[in-house]
């Protein structure tokens, strides 16, 4: 949360990604994925669009929450393995 309020600040001064990624310590791509991902599109409200930290850190969790899915259901996972083993990937 403290780096993206970090990313988010810089982005507000038009300082540039690759500074940023300096400032924070990080891969220029790092950061330019953690724009990409988390940055807010809103179609009824285009002037709210942009990089928000705390949106950036509740869209970061949801997708984690995703990502565990399988951990919370034994039976989805059991045919998702299934299904894996039926229809290997080349």
């Amino acid at each position: 949360m403290d780096e993206r309020r970090v990313i988010a600040r810089m982005l507000e001064k038009k300082i540039s990604q690759a500074e940023i990624a300096r400032t924070l310590r990080r891969d220029r791509s790092t950061i330019c994925r953690e724009l990409r991902r988390n940055f807010w599109h809103d179609r009824e409200v285009p002037i709210a669009e942009g990089y928000w930290h705390v949106t950036a850190q509740q869209m970061a969790e949801d997708r984690r929450r995703r990502y565990r899915k399988l951990l919370r259901d034994p039976q989805l996972c059991a045919a998702v393995m299934r299904q894996c083993g039926r229809h290997p990937s080349p």
